[in-house]
């Protein structure tokens, strides 16, 4: 290599240390630096993200910290309850997308918080404030929220006003209230936990994209169109007086429900899937409901042997849209040749029966893929 070659490698390796050096992260002192478990900059290399999750700085170096970094867009401060004057610093960070304050002993909201309206995730459980400031409602930019494990007696209205809000987190509380119907405005929002408080009352939610809600067990009344609803709720919560039902499952009798395990409909309302469990009903009652079901793709009937086995072949093939079926544990002496109609059938589970062969009807059943007896 000539030495036109190794002055050019010196030169670009003397330009290339100051870019590493000139990052705000590596100018931190060390006895704070110890104390911060993640740093990341920006291309410009000022520091737009920072995590202390200890409580071994004081209040004073955290706000020393934290002030000039007007680029933060990522804070959490987790555990560090020595801060009380959050008025000093936080209002300023203007540019903050995510703020962390869990387990922080807050007795009350920070209000400075309420300026931060590029805030789009805030989490604040673990702490010990009982209402939220009037100013709550200017943070429209909210998407997750998580006031969970604090001391909040009332559903917050401000909420209400928080239009990209997502999810909303809010068990474990001291909530005593009824769901305010103005919640039922959040049109985007797909999650939504309240479980755990002291008593809750009125009507679940109607959004449509609610896919996980978990109210607890509460006196609440349902819609009857509540995707994110399990088994269990549908059975806990009464309809809501005048309320319009849309699904099959919501009109299943009380006495045949308390065996119904799993009910799901189709885009049109229409029962398509359906889980009979335990030995509850009699033949002549589960049969009438089952013949009812003519847009069935999914039946499982377990430990139901009240079903004799000519009472099979008396409905079991007029489910023409059957995909899967299932009938275990049900005594089954004699294997239902009727089955063997099913044509679009391409699941059968008929285990721990007593039958002792297959018909040669079953050749029938061109589409079936799996066979589990």
């Amino acid at each position: 290599m000539n030495l036109r070659h190794i002055l050019k490698s010196f030169n670009l390796f003397l330009i290339f240390i100051p870019l590493v050096l000139s990052s705000e992260c590596n100018e931190i002192e060390k006895d704070i630096l110890n104390s911060i478990t993640e740093c990341t900059t920006n291309d410009e290399g000022k520091i737009n993200g920072l995590t202390i999750k200890n409580n071994n700085l004081t209040e004073e170096q955290i706000i020393n910290l934290v002030t000039p970094l007007t680029n933060l867009e990522y804070l959490n401060l987790e555990g560090c309850f020595k801060i009380i004057n959050y008025s000093a610093f936080i209002g300023n960070l203007e540019n903050l997308k995510e703020l962390v304050l869990t387990s922080n002993a807050l007795k009350e909201f920070p209000k400075e918080i309420t300026k931060l309206v590029n805030l789009e995730k805030l989490l604040l459980a673990d702490n010990d404030f009982t209402e939220l400031p009037k100013e709550f409602e200017n943070l429209k930019n909210v998407k997750i929220l998580d006031l969970s494990r604090n001391q909040l007696k009332k559903f917050p209205e401000q909420i209400a006003k928080l239009e990209k809000l997502e999810k909303l987190y809010l068990e474990y509380n001291k909530i005593d209230d009824k769901i305010p119907k103005s919640y039922n405005d959040l049109s985007n929002l797909t999650e939504f936990k309240c479980l755990g408080n002291i008593y809750i009352s009125g009507e679940t939610l109607k959004s449509e994209k609610l896919v996980v809600c978990e109210y607890g067990i509460y006196s609440l009344c349902r819609h009857g169109n509540e995707k994110c609803l399990d088994e269990a709720s549908i059975k806990r919560y009464e309809l809501c007086e005048g309320s319009s039902v849309s699904s099959e499952c919501d009109k299943i009798d009380k006495t045949i429900l308390e065996s119904v395990t799993e009910c799901s409909t189709n885009k049109g309302g229409k029962i398509n899937r359906i889980t009979i469990e335990g030995n509850r009903l009699s033949y002549y009652e589960i049969i009438p409901f089952l013949e009812e079901l003519t847009e069935l793709e999914y039946l499982t009937l377990e430990r139901c042997s009240s079903i004799r086995d000519y009472y099979y072949d008396s409905f079991i093939g007029k489910f023409e849209h059957l995909k899967e079926l299932t009938l275990r544990y049900n005594q089954i002496k004699e294997f239902p040749i009727k089955i063997a109609n099913l044509t679009n059938l391409e699941k059968l589970t008929i285990s721990n029966n007593n039958f002792k062969e297959l018909p040669k009807e079953i050749v029938n059943l061109k589409n079936l893929k799996e066979l589990y007896v």
